[in-house]
């Protein structure tokens, strides 16, 4: 190395030192009670994104058009009720099922 571009090495590693100390000088240093507040208070902040999303989206859920519920006769919740039955018990009565059927329909609902 010639001696231009040592001088420039001794010169970078005494900037490099000068900033250290004054890097530990600020690291020894308490933090005062507006950095603790503002550390609390974005925090605090981060925590309340998401529940003022939440807010927002259940203030404005609307069900799609699809998924709305219509009243449905008793007798057709009868079918629905003893379809689930028949669904998982081999021994049940057919009958009751028909039955259920005529009368959800007669009702006006959809079986």
């Amino acid at each position: 190395m010639n001696e231009n571009q040592t001088d420039r090495l001794e010169a970078d590693i005494r900037d490099i030192k000068a900033t250290l100390v004054r890097l530990e000088v600020l690291l020894k240093k308490k933090p005062g009670r507006l950095v603790i507040w503002t550390a609390l208070g974005l925090l605090l902040g981060i925590q309340a994104i998401p529940a003022a999303v939440f807010t927002l989206i259940s203030a404005f859920y609307h069900p799609a058009h699809g998924a709305e519920q219509h009243n449905v006769p008793y007798s057709c919740q009868l079918l629905y009720g003893e379809q689930k039955k028949c669904a998982f018990d081999p021994h049940c009565d057919k009958r009751v099922v028909e039955r259920l059927t005529k009368e959800c329909l007669r009702d006006g609902g959809r079986p």
